[in-house]
């Protein structure tokens, strides 16, 4: 039993149960929370079975015995996503802001491209890496992210780590997963949604944790860091999103991450 780093906020608890969820929507409390403790065994004696179904309950993180899931969360309209949370195009927020039907991909899928072919020199910088690594027949495809290092500005294969956000994920349905997140996560940054931004930093992050050179001290990536490289493709800086998001998920910030994350829990459940 571990006592020692403090105790896990509900936000980061959301995060962790939300991604699982997503993977094996039909796991039930008891293991789901042997599979919490195994995978951060610095939660061992701070997070108990109690807090876990409680945190499930009222994010809507239950299922049906078929699967589907049992949630009754209703998702603010005003939120900007891609699918089953309407969107808006221009400035989000701005006058001319107009909605989007929540099942119109052609229009989204339209929007996209623009918003790809507009985007910052920095964004334009990263597409370009992962074309030129595909033309030249390295598998940087979805899933994987070029991160600078530290003090790093320019974008040179030599030089950017690429990082596989599904590298330490088994079977087929987690590796979906992963690079599910990460793929949506850029579509909704790309609109604008700063929970988007949140799960591409969240899960190039983790990844990266995961990386031999990182904890053999051979790269040297930060949180602040990559926070700034993704603020300086995305424009939307996510650290103030996170805190608030991971220290209360009732907050606007975690209100917008959890529709976010259960629209496509959603998408993927119907899918099946």
């Amino acid at each position: 039993m571990s006592d020692i780093g403090p105790q896990p906020s509900d936000g980061e608890l959301l995060v962790y149960l939300a991604a699982l969820y997503a993977k094996q929507p039909t796991l039930g409390a008891e293991k789901i929370h042997k599979q919490l403790l195994e995978d951060n065994p610095s939660w061992r004696g701070k997070v108990g079975l109690k807090r876990v179904k409680q945190v499930r309950k009222d994010n809507g993180l239950l299922c049906t015995a078929a699967g589907a899931p049992a949630s009754n969360i209703s998702y603010p309209n005003e939120l900007p996503s891609v699918l089953n949370v309407r969107s808006v195009y221009g400035s989000p927020g701005a006058s001319n802001a107009r909605a989007i039907p929540p099942n119109d991909f052609a229009t989204i899928e339209n929007l996209l491209n623009l918003r790809a072919a507009q985007g910052s020199e920095a964004f334009l910088a990263q597409n370009s890496m992962h074309t030129a690594a595909l033309k030249a027949g390295r598998p940087y495809g979805a899933g994987w992210y070029a991160v600078l290092q530290d003090g790093e500005e320019e974008y040179v294969h030599e030089k950017v780590v690429w990082v596989n956000t599904a590298a330490k994920e088994e079977d087929v349905r987690a590796i979906q997963a992963a690079v599910t997140m990460l793929e949506r996560g850029k579509a909704e940054a790309l609109l604008g949604n700063i929970a988007g931004v949140y799960l591409v930093f969240k899960g190039v992050w983790s990844a990266l944790q995961e990386m031999d050179e990182v904890k053999q001290g051979n790269v040297k990536v930060t949180e602040r860091s990559l926070a700034k490289q993704l603020k300086n493709e995305y424009g939307i800086d996510v650290m103030p999103f996170m805190r608030e998001a991971e220290r209360n998920p009732s907050s606007p910030a975690g209100r917008q991450l959890t529709a976010l994350i259960m629209s496509m829990v959603s998408s993927n459940l119907t899918s099946r």
